[in-house]
């Protein structure tokens, strides 16, 4: 195995810039998708930023409103992915239903 050092072949800045038009990039899609969302149900462009901020202050915040005994939990799993497998179901379901 080698011990050569590898550099990068850009300037750190040009990566802090890609880094920060990517996030720019992505942040824009993420609300035009949700405005096009919220104005299809009939919400105006500010109810729909006041509901996205107030989930994410709420899911920040995260205030318990009820608990759940841990024996009453089902496990849902196709096998393998953990997290994933729910995700992947309720992304099934969700085309199916559509």
């Amino acid at each position: 195995m080698s011990s050569e050092t590898v550099y990068s072949p850009h300037h750190p800045s040009f990566s802090w810039l890609f880094v920060a038009f990517f996030i720019i990039a992505a942040s824009a899609l993420f609300f035009e998708v949700t405005g096009a969302a919220f104005a299809d149900i009939g919400l105006s462009p500010m109810t729909a930023a006041l509901v996205v901020g107030a989930s994410l202050l709420g899911s920040y915040v995260n205030i318990p409103i009820a608990s759940i005994r841990s024996e009453q939990l089902g496990i849902v799993s196709i096998g393998g992915g953990g997290t994933f497998d729910g995700v992947f179901l309720s992304g099934i379901v969700a085309v199916l239903l559509a």
